[in-house]
């Protein structure tokens, strides 16, 4: 006999435990099924906190000719303008080639990575006392990174959007929302 039917002929199961771990099984099952919908009515319930927030009252404040109100209760209602941007992969060249020519290059962060593989300690003391200027490290691979800091592009397209300056929102992923703000008295 097999070690395998063994382990099963020994096992001593009772319909009691068998009925147990079925009832915990599906109440598994039930908790999870009541997660799901839980966690689609929190979607659904996010995306109207959303659009209430940045389209419904904004809108209605402005047909009103309002900025900011207080409700009855004390509570303070006004609008928030906020800034968004984000260069995408695609946009990368385009973007940074807008930023330079526009006089803005200074937004974007350089870094030049090179891997040494083992045995090329002498290499890498060579090219940090004179980076990429001997002969004798054309064999070595350059990485070279280009970034924009994204706090840093919020700020800029802030400030551009705010002097008024043209900007291609479609290369840096600009956008202008405004959000519904409300304060309750403390």
């Amino acid at each position: 006999m097999s070690i395998i039917k063994e382990a099963h002929m020994s096992i001593n199961v009772k319909d009691n435990d068998i009925a147990s771990l079925s009832s915990k099984c599906k109440q598994l099952q039930s908790i999870r099924g009541d997660i799901d919908e839980l966690e689609a009515k929190l979607k659904q319930m996010k995306n109207d906190e959303e659009r209430i927030s940045t389209e419904e009252i904004p809108a209605l404040l402005t047909s009103l000719g309002m900025r900011d109100f207080t409700l009855e209760d004390g509570s303070y209602v006004g609008l928030k303008t906020n800034y968004f941007a984000r260069i995408s992969k695609a946009n990368e060249d385009a973007a940074y080639g807008w930023l330079r020519a526009n006089g803005h290059g200074d937004l974007i962060r350089n870094e030049i990575a090179v891997p040494f593989t083992k045995g090329q300690d002498e290499k890498a003391k060579l090219l940090e006392e004179m980076i990429k200027s001997k002969p004798q490290l054309q064999d070595i691979v350059i990485n070279k990174k280009q970034s924009v800091n994204a706090m840093q592009l919020k700020a800029f397209v802030k400030e551009q959007v705010q002097k008024g300056v043209d900007i291609p929102d479609h290369l840096l992923g600009a956008y202008v929302q405004t959000q519904t703000v409300i304060k309750e008295e403390k």
